[in-house]
């Protein structure tokens, strides 16, 4: 047994674990910004800072309503002291960099609670030692700990998520209506903070009839439906989670068609019937991606195969933890599993559940084993599942001890290639930050602006030509004789071509629909178009002289913090 003071001292050591990678490298690539989700949420969270009205915000910032505004508002009133004493400037470096790290310390806190309530979760689910190793299971799980790097929502809704969890347990032991309202109060915020929340919103019915069967198992359940105490503490809840949503994020009623217009947009990407450029990586992806890829590379293989044996010994014991668990991984997979879009941050919920139902299952066998022989193999299991969550952990951390690729990139075009020279850039967010962007950093612009001119030219250090191929002109420069026509102008008179790894991947998916975009990489990275490469930039996670291979990993895995960026110098003229 335990004592309080050993529990206590085990649970700081794994936060304190847990934080140290979480808040190591927050200033990763400031004052610069790489990851497309966190820039819109910064930028939105500075118009609303600063804007008199939010009709101004609809009118500065067209995609406010792609997040809601929980975490803003938590940035906004950490930053306003700060500021009313020295006030933030977007053309200051230092400050945005301020800004930047304020915002991430965020995500990273409510990924460190997150790992508090795992022990709870767990403690209160099974055991005291299931809380211990699922915390430590998620303390160490990489793509908690990397997404706990960015200022973004898919962290603090987990957290949400999990404490719902908590409440949802202390209702189902028969808990009063205070719970229910505590439970509502934390449903708002999530609501406030990722709409995803809902998915878990209809288990508060059967946690709510466990809940009734405790307290009074001998009146029929017909007759529980019948009568007023039944719906009380539902419409208690409902009525908590509305009123905190609504004074939350008030701008749906304040903005209703702009509201309504984004959020169609959104389930339009999500479920494919608007696919633009930036999900054509998903193309003939099945439902198996999620284990193949998304948790594979999210928990890694070892975390992953134990949390499946762990669903598995869930399925097999029914107890009601396991049930209200596996409900919920089944509504989550079965709504947002079974969308086109497959990004690798929507595994980001499932992660806790699956850690503690693998902690679980891999416990109850230690249990059970009968000889020492398999009570040690089991246990040599545990170490490597935490051993290796650790160590795959620890190489990707080290992405965050040396500059960003793009910045690196951007050094050396800097330093070797001539002002005044004409480059042709590819207009993704793997580009690296040329003339002003670089020279200059500030935390409004945008360093691929030419979103809407295939034939954009800028004079800024040196001259820019954008080769552009997620405008809506794309569609137009799609037909190879068109497209041919479109490189022969673009490749006029360029001495260098620089690119990342975002395009080729996605048009390699779609080289029917696209087949002279598709056709341009494969012939260019064979030489026909007369460049050579002559630099390129590239990290992988590593520890110890050893290099993990994510290059396979869904696009985001690399794309926000260790994309290929390639520098081609042209050696002959253009084949016409």
């Amino acid at each position: 047994m335990f004592s309080k003071k050993k529990e206590i001292f085990l649970v700081s050591l794994i936060l304190l674990a847990a934080a140290g990678v979480r808040f190591y490298g927050l200033d990763w690539g400031l004052p610069y910004h790489f990851n497309s989700d966190e820039t819109i949420l910064f930028r939105s969270t500075e118009i609303l800072r600063t804007t008199p009205s939010f009709s101004q915000v609809l009118i500065n910032e067209g995609q406010f309503f792609i997040y809601p505004p929980f975490v803003m508002h938590l940035l906004i009133l950490l930053v306003t002291p700060i500021f009313a004493f020295h006030p933030f400037s977007p053309l200051d470096p230092a400050a945005t960099t301020l800004y930047y790290i304020i915002g991430r310390s965020i995500s990273a806190s409510f990924g460190l609670g997150t790992v508090a309530l795992m022990y709870i979760l767990g403690k209160r689910a099974y055991s005291r030692g299931v809380g211990f190793l699922s915390a430590t299971f998620l303390a160490f799980s990489v793509l908690h700990v990397r997404d706990s790097h960015f200022f973004t929502t898919d962290v603090p809704f987990t957290f949400f998520l999990v404490l719902l969890f908590i409440f949802f347990l202390r209702i189902m032991g028969g808990a009063g209506n205070r719970i229910y309202a505590v439970a509502g109060f934390i449903a708002g915020l999530g609501l406030a903070t990722k709409p995803t929340i809902l998915i878990a919103l209809p288990l508060l019915l059967y946690v709510h009839f466990a809940s009734v069967r405790h307290k009074r198992p001998q009146t029929s359940v017909v007759a529980e439906i019948l009568t007023i105490h039944f719906w009380s503490p539902l419409l208690l809840f409902g009525g908590v989670t509305l009123v905190t949503l609504l004074v939350m994020n008030p701008y749906p009623l304040i903005a209703p068609r702009e509201f309504l217009r984004m959020s169609l947009q959104t389930s339009d990407f999500v479920t494919g019937i608007n696919q633009p450029n930036w999900v054509f990586q998903f193309t003939a992806t099945s439902f198996c991606f999620w284990f193949t890829n998304l948790l594979w590379f999210g928990m890694g293989s070892a975390l992953e195969a134990a949390s499946l044996l762990g669903a598995l010994w869930a399925f097999v014991r029914r107890k009601p933890a396991d049930l209200l668990i596996l409900i919920f991984l089944a509504l989550y997979l079965g709504f947002i599993g079974s969308g086109f879009m497959k990004f690798i941050r929507y595994a980001l919920p499932l992660i806790p559940f699956l850690a503690l139902l693998g902690a679980r299952f891999l416990l109850e066998i230690v249990g059970m084993a009968k000889s020492l022989m398999t009570r040690t193999a089991v246990l040599a299991s545990i170490a490597t599942v935490a051993g290796t969550s650790l160590f795959i952990t620890l190489a990707y951390l080290n992405i965050y001890r040396q500059q960003d690729v793009r910045i690196q990139a951007s050094r050396w075009i800097y330093e070797n290639i001539p002002r005044g020279t004409t480059v042709l850039v590819d207009n993704s967010y793997t580009t690296p930050l040329l003339g002003s962007f670089f020279i200059k950093p500030s935390f409004f612009d945008r360093y691929n602006q030419c979103l809407r001119d295939d034939y954009c030219v800028r004079e800024d250090y040196y001259t820019i030509k954008v080769m552009n191929l997620t405008s809506r002109g794309a569609q137009s420069l799609n037909p190879p004789e068109r497209f041919a026509h479109y490189l022969d102008e673009r490749f006029q008179d360029v001495e260098y071509l620089i690119m990342g790894d975002e395009f080729p991947e996605q048009y390699g998916n779609r080289q029917k629909q696209y087949t002279g975009v598709a056709r341009f990489y494969g012939e260019l990275f064979s030489g026909r178009y007369g460049f050579r490469e002559v630099k390129n930039f590239k990290s992988r996670p590593a520890l110890f002289g050893i290099e993990l291979n994510d290059d396979r990993a869904e696009l985001t895995f690399r794309l926000f913090d260790h994309p290929l960026v390639r520098i081609f110098e042209r050696e002959r003229p253009t084949v016409q």
